[in-house]
């Protein structure tokens, strides 16, 4: 829709661009093959470096290059967060001066897939339901207590004075219309995907 409020939450949801390179941090070389985790910013400068004749492939294992990382705590987005920079170093280097344990890097690297877990369907759903709606359980919990408590208050109730009867009773000859029944935002959700395949006949848009 055109409403303000859903462009904002849409923007919210939109996927962030994020990097895994596989590295030898220089000092932890016995620690092996590592991922190391960056966005759209860190990506955009390599690219530039890559595109410089002046420092070549610097992935290249004989004469590639080394870069320094510089981490300073700035603002992102609003909020404090860790930003970072790269340094390219000045002189070419190998990966390492052991034929085998070059093999062995390139070979045995850490598996994306293992470290960043691939959620299904269902446990995706819920934590979009409870990001979307954290304040349901909290509802939930007050609507219980005014319940409670109202019932606790009308049983020690006095007797009711005749005046006041007699202006409820003129009262009761008026009605009130039924207010339809409240949809939640997760019964919304779920709307979205009762959909119906016509050629395949299953229940699934994708």
């Amino acid at each position: 829709t055109s409403e303000k409020e859903n462009w904002q939450l849409a923007k919210k949801l939109d996927p962030k661009m994020r990097v895994f390179a596989p590295i030898v941090v220089r000092g932890e070389e016995d620690k092996g093959v590592r991922l190391w985790e960056f966005g759209k910013e860190i990506y955009m400068q390599l690219l530039g470096i890559a595109e410089d004749e002046d420092y070549g492939d610097f992935t290249d294992i004989s004469e590639g290059r080394d870069f320094t990382v510089d981490v300073v705590t700035g603002d992102i987005g609003g909020r404090q967060g860790l930003k970072s920079s790269i340094r390219v170093k000045p002189k070419t280097t190998p990966l390492n001066t052991d034929a085998e344990t070059i093999k062995m890097w390139l070979e045995e690297q850490p598996n994306i897939l293992e470290i960043q877990r691939k959620m299904d369907f269902d446990a995706l759903k819920e934590i979009l339901q409870n990001w979307l709606t954290p304040e349901d359980e909290t509802e939930e919990v007050e609507e219980e207590e005014v319940e409670e408590e109202v019932e606790n208050t009308s049983s020690e109730a006095p007797a009711e004075d005749p005046i006041l009867a007699k202006a409820k009773e003129s009262k009761a000859n008026y009605s009130l219309k039924t207010p339809a029944a409240k949809v939640s935002k997760a019964d919304k959700f779920d709307a979205l995907f009762d959909y119906e395949d016509e050629s395949e006949g299953e229940g699934s848009p994708f």
